[in-house]
């Protein structure tokens, strides 16, 4: 073996070895719960519907679920160069202020919110009986697993709830 040959059969083993060690594979693995995750919310998001038109009623509520003053909001969700003004058009709905895509999943993954939460109708979980709300708790604390399979059972029996 000559010593190009080896060189390039040293830097297989490093690469090999690096695929094998425990850093590689916990990203490995991050990556394949967040391409399922984002395949569920793409399949959630056909049944919850999803719209882009609710984001300005949620930001309402998000802001005063922080208790925030618009000025406070704005910095909390690392927005420096939007005037006031300009925020205070995007909550109310002016068509020439609107949050774009990447603004909203900026402000939800700040807020620890899941994908697609500004775009859904949160106003009706207001409304939620004791009962309900305590089901959605024991589903969010399910292991993933569990939220999947159970996400495809709603997936097949909403037809026949309609």
């Amino acid at each position: 073996m000559t010593k190009h040959d080896q060189g390039n059969q040293h830097q297989v083993d490093q690469i090999q070895s690096v695929e094998s060690g425990p850093i590689f594979r916990a990203l490995r693995q991050k990556l394949t719960e967040q391409q399922e995750i984002s395949q569920l919310m793409q399949v959630l998001g056909n049944e919850v519907s999803l719209d882009s038109g609710r984001r300005p009623l949620n930001l309402r509520l998000l802001r005063a679920l922080r208790g925030e003053t618009q000025k406070a909001f704005i910095a909390t969700q690392g927005f420096p160069y939007m005037s006031d003004s300009h925020y205070g058009n995007i909550e109310s709905d002016r068509r020439e202020a609107r949050l774009t895509d990447k603004e909203a999943r900026k402000i939800e993954a700040i807020n620890n919110l899941p994908m697609g939460w500004l775009d859904r109708d949160n106003g009706c979980v207001i409304f939620l009986s004791h009962e309900e709300f305590r089901f959605i708790q024991l589903i969010r604390r399910a292991p993933k697993e569990a939220q999947v399979a159970f996400a495809t059972l709603c997936k097949h029996i909403a037809p026949q709830l309609s």
